[in-house]
């Protein structure tokens, strides 16, 4: 396999050798196919273009999709990890840490209807996807190891304070690394930049070799990804974020808290009729625009409460409420 794989580099196979390679790199449960990706990860001094490294891809995910369900669910994560070693070591782009096959993922991407995406972590870390992103997570997080996260595109992270365990963030040969702040990682594939925003904390921006920038609150660092050149800049973070202005995610979150943002948000006077109203919690997500009426609409059906408003605009919600 390795002497076709050279001779796919040096554009010097046949079409029948071409097909011979694309028939063992399909068979993912061989020794031959693992043994071959293995020595790839370890040695990534090879360089294809990108048309060739994507046909390797869609070959290992072809072979993904004609298993049955059951097999596919097994092998996913392998031929994720195989995927993203030969499309972004071997094309110059990205790259991943090898995740074993113990190590289940998830992949939100952020695609349909919805300009964005609320994602709750195995930690209970925040983050909102924005539109056109994926964004690649354990179903938890080792208790003895860093929390990474692997980002295509942009979102926003809020991430909970582990001293113990960094939070880290893979963006092509960009990782972000954190112990618990809130930023924004910009980084899609046609941009020729990846731009890191620091809203709360701090935060630390390396490639494979050094560290490029340590950034802190209003702070941003531009990584140009060709050159690895990097520029550090004060900004205001809130023009960064403001992509998230419009987003209102609840998140187990009580009708005290809620009524709490709302009336900052929209400037008005919310009261709530008596304490029990207030232990009512509720999960939902408002990323269309909506305005406080509507929102007020969902949440109070959804606890069994009702709201009024008085002639200066002040909002009284009423109900029996909730226990604790």
């Amino acid at each position: 396999m390795n002497t076709l794989f050279q001779r796919y580099i040096n554009a010097s196979c046949t079409e029948e050798e071409i097909s011979e390679l694309m028939q063992l790199i399909s068979k993912h449960d061989s020794a031959e196919t693992r043994d071959f990706l293995q020595h790839l990860w370890n040695n990534p001094a090879h360089t294809l273009p990108a048309e060739k490294a994507e046909k390797i891809l869609q070959v290992i995910l072809r072979s993904s999709e004609s298993k049955p369900m059951e097999q596919r669910q097994r092998s996913f994560t392998w031929l994720k990890a195989a995927a993203v070693i030969v499309f972004t070591v071997l094309s110059g782009g990205l790259v991943y840490k090898l995740v074993s096959t113990e190590k289940q993922m998830q992949t939100v991407a952020d695609i349909g209807e919805e300009k964005h995406r609320f994602i709750r972590l195995p930690d209970g870390s925040r983050v909102i996807l924005n539109a056109g992103s994926t964004l690649d997570y354990p179903e938890t997080f080792s208790d003895e190891e860093a929390r990474e996260v692997y980002l295509t595109g942009e979102a926003f992270f809020d991430i909970r304070h582990d001293a113990n365990k960094p939070f880290i963030v893979h963006t092509e040969r960009i990782n972000t690394t954190v112990l618990g702040t809130a930023f924004n990682v910009k980084a899609y594939p046609g941009q020729d930049n990846i731009t890191v925003t620091v809203s709360r904390g701090k935060v630390r921006v390396s490639d494979e070799d050094k560290v490029l920038g340590i950034i802190t609150p209003d702070q941003q660092i531009v990584v140009q990804k060709t050159s690895r050149k990097s520029l550090q800049h004060v900004v205001k973070s809130d023009e960064a974020t403001a992509w998230t202005e419009k987003d209102i995610f609840f998140d187990d979150a009580s009708m005290r808290d809620a009524v709490d943002e709302l009336a900052q948000r929209f400037n008005v006077r919310i009261a709530l009729e008596n304490e029990r109203i207030g232990n009512c919690r509720f999960t939902a997500t408002f990323i269309r625009g909506e305005d406080l009426y509507q929102i007020l609409d969902v949440i109070c059906a959804f606890n069994g409460a009702q709201y009024s408003t008085d002639g200066s605009g002040n909002i009284r919600i009423s109900g029996s409420g909730c226990t604790l």
